[in-house]
């Protein structure tokens, strides 16, 4: 889907140096991940002959006839970028052959689609294709939007906030393009249609890659009675080794569902275009999962939940290994970016506490805890700031589960905010 130019792959046969028996030898680079391309498969001849990429990215084939000869590359980070396979046709001398194959630049990609010449390691771009939730064609004429908000400090420690979007248009096959979108940043992605109905926005985060694809579906026609159409989801959650997880959370904005005991669920009544869960349960880490509702059948998902340490469910001040186990969450959070953080070194860019905790604001927390229990703004507003090692905004569903059961379940939906301020003699 991008542009054709970016396809284009590195790497030239070189020398030929004379064995018993023909082969090929070759080697596939990811440029966006600076290492080799592991565990891709690699096509021969439409199929001839068939191999894999080891962990430095090689592979080999024997046997080779003289003359031309097809070689094709497929990976699931190629698919991310929109790019079916990388292609290459080289000339077999009858000797060992070599060859090599490089997915683009992320300078290269940039370069060709958005038209900019940059080494900014800190931008990236998002990617797609907007379908039309109703006749399942391209949804021309809608645009997306991805949007983000940016908390700086000033020289006078003030802290302000600023909301930035990226506005691109669907073009004819239903293909969009967003540049310049920050990389380790939450960013929401949403398709709005001609007639300015919007898909449920989709929250994610560029990583080091810098390159993103998220497909979209939005009710793209203005016709009478379609934006109240609903549908339902049904889905299994699983684990590791594919056995069903019984009592899973599965949330769609107020809606909330457990999982029976063959990790079975349904959501009812949902609009129609793209939608994404929630989904967590004890022992596991939370995850999302976008959603296509069509109007044409009921939706089908399968999810998988990863198992990490997490609280039981106790007073998360009541012992040492409580307190040991909270760091780990803390660090979870962190890794999976599950939030934002402004440590104890970050704290003296800030006036007072009262200024840190307007990122809470400009997230609309729907919750705030101190030290892992719930506690109203005006009682975090007055801990001293040097007694502050840690201030976070979490999404809800990365929560311990002990907390969800409270404030947290009464107030906050999977991907709304919830406030959370570690002191220093609490965690250390």
């Amino acid at each position: 889907m991008l542009v054709a130019a970016s396809l284009c792959v590195a790497g030239a046969s070189l020398a030929a140096q004379s064995v018993t028996s023909p082969a090929l030898r070759g080697v596939v680079f990811d440029s966006l991940a600076s290492a080799p391309l592991a565990e891709a498969f690699v096509v021969l001849d439409a199929g001839a002959q068939t191999t894999s990429t080891d962990s430095r990215g090689r592979f080999t084939f024997a046997g080779l006839s003289n003359g031309r000869h097809d070689l094709v590359v497929y990976h699931a980070a190629l698919d991310s970028l929109g790019i079916g396979g990388l292609r290459r046709e080289f000339t077999s001398s009858g000797a060992l052959d070599s060859v090599s194959l490089s997915v683009p630049s992320l300078a290269t990609l940039m370069s060709v689609t958005c038209g900019a010449t940059t080494s900014d390691s800190t931008i990236g771009l998002i990617h797609g294709r907007v379908q039309n939730a109703l006749t399942l064609a391209p949804a021309t004429g809608s645009r997306v939007v991805v949007s983000w908000i940016e908390v700086t400090a000033g020289e006078d420690k003030v802290l302000s906030a600023r909301s930035w979007s990226v506005t691109t248009r669907v073009d004819s096959t239903g293909a969009y393009l967003a540049c310049r979108v920050p990389r380790g940043v939450n960013v929401t992605v949403t398709a709005v249609s001609g007639g300015g109905t919007a898909t449920h926005g989709v929250a994610m985060t560029l990583g080091a890659r810098g390159v993103s694809r998220q497909d979209l579906s939005v009710v793209a026609d203005n016709v009478e009675g379609a934006t109240v159409q609903r549908r339902s989801i049904r889905g299994i959650v699983r684990d590791e080794r594919e056995r069903p997880i019984e009592g899973a959370n599965v949330s769609l904005d107020e809606q909330v569902v457990r999982t029976d005991a063959a990790g079975r669920f349904v959501l009812t009544g949902v609009p129609l275009g793209t939608q994404q869960l929630a989904i967590w349960a004890l022992g596991r880490a939370p995850t999302g999962q976008v959603v296509d509702v069509s109007a044409t059948d009921m939706a089908d998902v399968e999810i998988l939940l990863r198992r990490v340490t997490t609280l039981s469910e106790m007073h998360v001040t009541g012992s040492v290994d409580a307190r040991r186990q909270i760091r780990v969450g803390i660090d979870e959070r962190r890794q999976e970016k599950m939030g934002e953080f402004v440590d104890s070194t970050a704290m003296g860019r800030y006036v007072s506490v009262r200024d840190v905790l307007k990122v809470a604001l400009y997230h609309e927390a729907c919750a705030s805890y101190l030290d892992g229990v719930a506690a109203d703004m005006s009682r975090i507003a007055n801990v001293p700031a040097a007694d502050i090692a840690l201030v976070e905004t979490a999404f809800a569903m990365a929560l311990p589960t002990a907390w969800r059961g409270g404030t947290v379940k009464r107030q906050c939906q999977g991907f709304q905010r919830v406030l959370l301020v570690w002191t220093k003699a609490f965690l250390h």
